[in-house]
Order: C-alpha cells, then structure tokens, then sequence
C-alpha cells in the first residue's frame, strides 16, 4: 500500500490533463468509455451535417460506411434519413 507521500509524488509526476491528452487518450485507446464514444459519435456526426450544408458530404458519406461496417445496410438506411433529416432541418420548403 502506498503511503501518502509516495501517492501525492505519482500525482504530481504524471502528466497532467489537458484537452490534448483527452483527445489522444480517446484516440489511441481501444476502450473508449460509452459517454466518450458517444460524444466523439455525436460531434462527428454534426460536423458531417455542417459540412453538408456547406455542399461537402464527404465526412456523411464516411459516417455511412462505417455504420455499414459495423450494423449492415438496415442501419445504413436508417442513418441515412437521419442525416438528410438533419441537414435539411432549417432550410426553405
């Protein structure tokens, strides 16, 4: 068992938490936590859908291939309605 002193030198030893670290945490990990894959699932998601309303669906189209990846074409038809929903979501009828 360590003893406070030992514990209080591993703190400060270590690196300390910034954004950047998060990120490559978030990057590098193969587990990722569920609220942090949802939240890195939700911005990419809305940068797709910002983007696109820009005129550049690059990053919607990545987005669907890698649902189709994981879940299949059910799922791909479902994202799909999803993200045009989204992108058409303000504009003029």
């Amino acid at each position: 068992m360590e003893t406070g002193e030992n514990r209080h030198k591993a703190c400060i030893d270590a690196e300390p938490i910034t954004s950047t670290t998060r990120v490559r945490a978030r990057e590098g990990s193969a587990h990722m936590s569920k609220a942090d894959e949802r939240l890195k699932s939700w911005g990419d998601f809305m940068r797709a859908v910002h983007e696109a309303k820009r005129g550049n669906y690059r990053s919607a189209r990545e987005i669907v291939e890698r649902v189709r990846a994981r879940s299949g074409d059910a799922a791909v038809a479902m994202q799909r309605r999803e993200l045009w929903r989204v992108i058409q979501a303000g504009k003029a009828k």
